[in-house]
């Protein structure tokens, strides 16, 4: 991704991914938070659905199934929590480009 820049908003983007899943699969709750430090961002997305997140191999003509293989293919890390019997928490962690406003903003007091 040298020189692209992380778009974390918007359907086709990772956290639009997480998003869509959890909607897609939660019956009720849905948790959204957004955390970041010097040259790293994490997206973490909680629903109540307590089956895995699993990344799938879909056929060609599947319309469900890429959105983990597609934040994979950016390079980006995720992972999951277990259900806790409330929630389960799948996350992605993506690196701010230096001179990014986080790295800036960040200071080592």
């Amino acid at each position: 991704m040298a020189g692209s820049r992380l778009q974390l908003t918007g359907p086709t983007s990772p956290a639009g991914e997480l998003l869509a899943n959890a909607a897609r699969f939660c019956s009720q709750t849905l948790t959204l938070s957004v955390a970041g430090h010097r040259e790293s961002i994490k997206v973490i997305v909680g629903d109540d659905c307590p089956d895995p997140a699993v990344a799938r191999l879909p056929s060609p003509t599947d319309e469900h199934g890429r959105g983990l293989r597609l934040i994979e293919a950016l390079g980006l890390s995720w992972g999951q929590t277990p259900w806790d019997g409330h929630l389960k928490r799948v996350w992605l962690s993506a690196a701010v480009p230096p001179g990014g406003a986080l790295g800036v903003g960040c200071r080592v007091p």
